[in-house]
């Protein structure tokens, strides 16, 4: 008690923790989560930066190609986050003008959504936006009119949830 955590203190796993409702916070087991970092495909740490309850990628990762989305909620892929999270910030580029674009979390009941953002002119604009992802880190998304008009989904930063 009152001593700095070392090295050889920290368990590097794989499987992501789950809610533990008795100690009120995400374990993986009996060892409870302080942190969590996304590798590439050669298992590097993705270079980040943390802010306290935000993790900031130092690159945008995308996580939907451009895809064309009519007046329908639509899913997009999963956001690159941990399986644990579900706010994050992300970038949206439309691309194609006249177009007003809104989000939902996945499976919601709610018709209207959240604004995204309307591009008038110029073409390939992009918005940061703050999400709330189900907890399969997915939102829906919709074009108010029907068109041609496609959007791609980058993800710049997750937060912590409470109980980390």
């Amino acid at each position: 008690s009152g001593t700095e955590i070392t090295n050889s203190e920290i368990i590097w796993s794989t499987t992501g923790p789950t809610w533990n409702g008795t100690y009120r916070q995400l374990m993986n087991g009996d060892d409870r989560c302080i942190f969590a970092v996304m590798t590439n495909g050669a298992n590097n740490i993705l270079e980040f930066f943390h802010t306290g309850d935000w993790v900031w990628f130092a690159d945008v990762l995308t996580f939907q190609s451009a895809v064309d989305i009519d007046d329908a909620w639509t899913d997009i892929s999963a956001i690159s986050m941990p399986a644990f999270a579900t706010e994050a910030i992300c970038t949206f580029v439309y691309g194609a003008a006249g177009q007003d674009w809104r989000w939902r979390t996945n499976g919601q009941t709610g018709t209207v959504g959240h604004d995204i953002g309307y591009l008038s002119d110029p073409y390939n604009f992009n918005l940061p936006t703050r999400v709330i992802s189900d907890s399969n880190q997915i939102i829906e998304v919709i074009a108010l009119t029907s068109s041609a008009a496609t959007i791609t989904g980058k993800v710049d930063a997750w937060a912590f949830p409470i109980g980390i």
